[in-house]
């Protein structure tokens, strides 16, 4: 049996405020503890539960829009893994090789265009993303993966039910057919942060299109 924490304990391991804690219950966003006389218990759990929330709210969602996907299906793996892909964003991790690059689709190229004119070429000449000889633009799979499945399954599928598993089959999907293996400098906080941006804004404008719907 794993650790089980009160109240008081869960709001010193996350940092939270019971007040917060007890928000989060009333929202949907933290189960309800295993009552045993007069006490209630969480455990890792609950403890994953608020981690996923803290990754939302440090990316700028509001907590009516967070609590919208938690009751829409979305399982916490699905989230978690989108999640992980912009949280790795925000940790330099110096020049790495990229050993399954993707190309990034033609149509989120004109959704960048338009969120944020010039975002593309700052990002080629910062490094993060590759421009071949043909013109293809070739980035990081889990980036290129993000953004393509946020738009493209959305536009195809009208839901987002599925978009964890789906992220990582396009990621296949949208290769350009011949392994590149380009040496990409993410050791730049102006680059990070511009792909944290991009990817950010791009979830937050799917999310927020599909609870419309």
């Amino acid at each position: 049996m794993g650790r089980e924490y009160t109240i008081e304990e869960l709001a010193e391991a996350t940092g939270l405020t019971e007040r917060t804690l007890r928000l989060y219950r009333t929202k949907g966003l933290l189960d309800a503890p295993t009552v045993r006389g007069r006490t209630g218990y969480y455990d890792q759990r609950h403890m994953a539960q608020l981690r996923m929330v803290k990754a939302f709210v440090d990316h700028g969602f509001p907590l009516a829009l967070i609590s919208s996907l938690a009751s829409r299906d979305l399982v916490q793996v699905e989230i978690a893994r989108l999640l992980r892909a912009m949280v790795e964003r925000d940790a330099p991790a110096g020049r790495r090789r990229l050993d399954s690059a993707v190309t990034i689709d033609p149509m989120m190229i004109s959704v960048m265009d338009r969120q944020r004119p010039g975002s593309l070429e700052e990002l080629v000449t910062l490094g993060v993303m590759i421009r071949d000889e043909a013109g293809n633009v070739h980035a990081d799979a889990v980036l290129a993966a993000l953004v393509n499945a946020l738009y493209l399954h959305d536009a195809k599928a009208g839901s987002l039910g599925g978009l964890g598993i789906t992220a990582g089959r396009l990621a296949h999907e949208f290769a350009d057919g011949q392994r590149q293996d380009p040496v990409i400098d993410l050791d730049n906080e102006d680059a990070l942060r511009l792909l944290v941006e991009l990817a950010t804004s791009a979830f937050r404008e799917a999310l927020s299109h599909a609870l419309r719907r």
